[in-house]
């Protein structure tokens, strides 16, 4: 993002149309990705939610969640594939909710960690370009508000192992990556 976008209002709005009602945990999930790109989340139907944000910074948005949301289901489909092989009997829906679940808390909380680091460095850098572009975004679209709620799941094992496994991704990784790494 550089001055001329914000000062010409490169502001944007983006819906995200899942077809079906949305997960509890990908709820959680688009908020906290949201913000991690200096942008807002917001519900727009049971089915939709919208970003809120520079153009740029939703679409970095967008697809950091795409990426998240595949890479749990994909490790939540292979550790319960691991978990049948080896003789479990839970049941494989509520296996795999627990596990996303978990696997999204653990996911959340580095973003969050990773947020908070950058909000240091940028504070003692001076004005903050967060705190200027939340500003502007709450000008254009008003202000969001965000309950704290929780979730349960059904299985703390399944659970317990998307939390591990969870706090091992890192949205940096992928970005950053030495481009040779990811030819092989």
């Amino acid at each position: 993002i550089v001055l001329d976008e914000i000062k010409n209002d490169g502001l944007t709005s983006e819906g995200i149309d899942f077809g079906k009602k949305i997960p509890q945990h990908l709820n959680f999930l688009i908020s906290a990705v949201a913000k991690y790109h200096d942008c807002e989340g917001k519900f727009t139907s049971n089915r939709t939610i919208s970003l809120f944000g520079y153009k740029d910074d939703v679409k970095m948005a967008i697809i950091s969640f795409n990426f998240l949301k595949v890479t749990i289901d994909n490790l939540a489909n292979r550790d319960f594939k691991l978990y049948k092989n080896s003789g479990g009997t839970a049941h494989g829906i509520s296996w795999k909710s627990s596990y996303r679940k978990g696997a999204t808390k653990a996911v959340i909380a580095t973003l969050r960690s990773e947020k908070e680091k950058e909000k240091q460095d940028q504070h003692s850098a001076g004005t903050s370009l967060m705190v200027v572009k939340q500003q502007a975004i709450s000008k254009k679209f008003g202000n969001f508000r965000y309950k704290s709620s929780s979730y349960s799941y059904s299985d703390k094992n399944s659970y317990n192992k998307g939390y591990k496994e969870g706090s091992k991704i890192r949205l940096s990784k992928g970005i950053e990556s030495n481009s040779r790494n990811l030819l092989r």
